[in-house]
């Protein structure tokens, strides 16, 4: 009966002579687990490896913001450049260097840095500048708190922040902030300042209803016996 127990026993939890377990373990069939750690990446084989920062996976890049301009169609000009020359260019332009010359743009110029001559274009945003020249801009031309023009400026429509030493003329609305020293003559069809800006020269304001207004008095039958002559 002994024998037949031991029997059963064998034939239930078999013991295999090169599995290193204890009887009762309930562990004998399993494998063991595989502890090797692979190279030198402290990773268990088969764990996925950390993707390579490369410049040509657009992976890194899908959650960065777009820049303001695209560079296919903007042209640059560095910090560390120093152009002696007319500059024309009609895709948008960007300017952080020296530029001894005029600058002629068909669309979009962000300008800082240093330029010695006239700016043209179609809209302008003047950005920590120092500008010795005219600026002209067919559309919009914004000139922030960091920047010192000498020279006159004329657009349809403008902001100034900065200070300017020169003449501004402005088709329709102008606004004038806080930060702004302006010493020149300003015109403008419609015209707001903050307080707290400087202004020495002469201001012109709703140019139409001034120059009506001016016509009607000229033409007006009383100024004839008001004038001096006639007494």
């Amino acid at each position: 009966m002994v024998n037949n127990f031991k029997q059963a026993w064998r034939e239930v939890f078999p013991f295999g002579k090169t599995s290193g377990n204890s009887p009762g373990t309930g562990t004998n069939n399993v494998p063991p687990k595989n502890n090797i750690v692979g190279g030198t990446t402290g990773k268990e084989p088969g764990s996925p490896k950390p993707p390579e920062k490369r410049e040509d996976k657009p992976y890194y890049y899908k959650n960065l913001s777009k820049p303001k301009y695209d560079e296919t169609t903007t042209t640059y000009i560095t910090r560390s450049t120093i152009i002696k020359g007319t500059i024309k260019t009609d895709s948008d332009l960007k300017i952080a260097g020296k530029i001894e010359g005029n600058v002629e743009g068909r669309n979009i110029a962000v300008i800082g840095g240093k330029i010695i001559g006239d700016i043209n274009c179609t809209s302008t945003e003047i950005e920590d500048a120092h500008i010795e020249g005219n600026i002209s801009a067919v559309e919009v031309i914004d000139i922030g708190k960091d920047n010192v023009i000498v020279g006159n400026i004329s657009a349809n429509r403008g902001k100034v922040a900065g200070k300017v030493k020169g003449d501004i003329v402005i088709e329709q609305d102008l606004e004038i902030e806080e930060e702004a020293v302006i010493l020149g003559d300003i015109t403008a069809d419609l015209l707001s300042i903050k307080k707290g800006a400087a202004l020495q020269g002469n201001m012109i304001v709703r140019r139409e209803l001034l120059s009506s207004v001016d016509q009607k008095v000229q033409s007006s039958p009383n100024r004839e016996n008001t004038d001096p002559a006639d007494s």
